[in-house]
């Protein structure tokens, strides 16, 4: 038996979702990584293909916190480079990548998973950021 077998199993309802979408159509990072090299026509493909996976997340984060619930937990952290570098992503390209309006649960969980304690502490503060 495979690690996808053993962790799908095992999982909650929310982690088995999230296990499929990442295997199956979900390529997040590389969608953003692909943003910094296409241009035009190209780069409005990506930030789309972009927008319809994050909201994957948005779904997912439906009357909850986080992804588990009350707290933050695996999925969050597996997650929490979006919270951090999409503010990043969005100045340096000007793209409107993560909405209120489109996708208010995975806006909402971005700005509170920063706020988290041990997250705070753990990453540099944006200020710190230069490009």
């Amino acid at each position: 038996m495979g690690w996808k077998e053993k962790w799908v199993g095992r999982g909650t309802g929310c982690h088995r979702v999230v296990v499929g979408a990442c295997n199956d159509k979900m390529e997040i990072w590389t969608i953003y990584i692909k943003i910094f090299s296409k241009t035009g026509f190209e780069l409005e493909n990506i930030r789309n293909e972009a927008v319809e996976n994050l909201k994957i997340l948005d779904k997912l984060l439906d009357g909850k916190k986080f992804f588990g619930g009350e707290c933050a937990g695996f999925l969050d952290i597996v997650f929490g480079w979006i919270a951090y570098w999409t503010p990043f992503c969005e100045e340096i390209t000007g793209l409107n990548l993560i909405d209120k309006t489109s996708m208010p649960n995975l806006e909402a969980w971005s700005k509170i998973f920063l706020e988290v304690s041990w997250v705070k502490e753990i990453l540099p503060p944006s200020r710190q950021i230069a490009f």
